[in-house]
C-alpha cells in the first residue's frame, strides 16, 4: 500500500521553523517547502497558492513524501494520491506577542518597516484593522491577530473586518481536521507533540530537534491586551484549548510515556 504525502501545515509563529529544519533534515530530497516553491504567492496571500495553474510548480509537489510551509487547507485537492495533513497550533496571546516580537527585529521586511516607522505599540499592533493591513501591506496579518489559525485550517480566505460565524468557523475547521488531519499537536507541549509527529511519521520517538527563530525581545501582555487578543480569536481560543487537553491526554497515555 503506497503510504499518503504528508502535509505539514506550518502555522505562523508556533514552532514550525524548528519541526520543518527536523523534516527536511529526514526527508532531504524528498521535502519541500511551499514557501519556496510559491514564494511570491505566499508573500502576496497563501490562500493564492491554490488558485496556481503553474504545473511545474504542482509537479514539484507530487514529487514530495513530505511538503511544508506556509499554505492552507486545500492544498490537498491540488495534488495527486492521498496527502495527511499535521500541525501545530499555539495559544492566541503568545502568538500574537511572538510575531510583534519578531518582527521588531527582522530588519528589511515590511512589518518591521511598518512597526518602525510608525512607532507601533503592542496594544496598537492587536487592534490593527484591514485598513492598517493595506497600510503595512503585510496580507499575513490576516491570519495572525484574528482567529487566523482557524481561517487557515478552514481554507477559507476571511480577511480582518469581514463578518463570519463563530460557531460556523469552529464547525468547518472541525470537520476539516475530522477529514482529513492524522494529527493536531501545540507548541506549548512542543516535546509530546513532537514525540507524536515521529510516530506519526514512522521515525524513532528519541529524534533530536535544535530550536530555531526564539526572540529576545522581551514583550509585556497587558491584561487589557490580553482581553483585545481574546476576543479577537475566539476560534483559535477554543482549537488551541481543546487539543491542548487531548494532547495532554496522550502525553499521560502508556504508549507515549514509553516513548519519552
Amino acid at each position: 500500500m503506497t503510504q499518503p504525502r504528508f502535509l505539514y501545515l506550518h502555522q505562523v509563529k508556533t514552532a514550525g521553523k524548528t519541526v520543518e529544519k527536523f523534516l527536511l533534515r529526514k526527508f532531504q530530497d524528498q521535502f519541500c517547502k511551499t514557501t519556496i516553491i510559491f514564494n511570491e504567492e505566499t508573500i502576496n496571500n497563501i490562500f493564492s497558492i491554490l488558485n496556481s495553474k503553474d504545473q511545474a510548480k504542482i509537479d514539484i509537489l507530487n514529487n514530495a513524501r513530505l511538503v511544508a510551509g506556509h499554505f492552507t487547507y486545500g492544498l490537498h485537492k491540488m495534488l495527486e494520491g492521498e496527502s495527511r495533513y499535521f500541525t501545530l497550533l499555539r495559544d492566541p496571546v503568545s502568538r500574537a506577542r511572538s510575531y510583534y516580537a519578531y518582527s521588531l527585529k527582522s530588519e528589511g521586511t515590511k512589518i518591521h518597516r511598518y512597526l518602525h516607522d510608525n512607532n507601533i505599540s503592542f496594544e496598537q499592533f492587536i487592534e490593527m484593522k484591514q485598513s492598517d493591513i493595506e497600510k503595512a501591506d503585510v496580507h499575513e496579518l490576516n491570519y495572525v491577530l484574528e482567529d487566523g489559525q482557524a481561517k487557515v485550517m478552514s481554507g477559507e480566505d476571511i480577511r480582518i473586518g469581514e463578518d463570519y460565524l463563530t460557531d460556523n468557523l469552529l464547525d468547518l475547521v472541525e470537520n476539516n481536521i475530522k477529514k482529513d488531519f492524522d494529527f493536531v499537536g501545540t507548541t506549548e507541549m512542543f516535546d509530546d507533540s513532537f514525540i507524536e509527529i515521529n510516530k506519526l511519521l514512522g521515525f524513532n520517538a528519541f529524534n533530536t530537534y535544535i530550536t530555531q527563530n526564539r526572540s529576545t525581545v522581551k514583550v509585556d501582555v497587558s491584561d487589557a491586551a490580553r482581553k483585545v487578543i481574546l476576543e479577537r480569536n475566539k476560534v483559535d481560543s477554543a482549537l488551541h484549548s481543546k487539543y491542548m487537553n487531548q494532547v495532554s491526554q496522550v502525553a499521560n497515555s502508556f504508549e507515549h510515556k514509553l516513548a519519552r
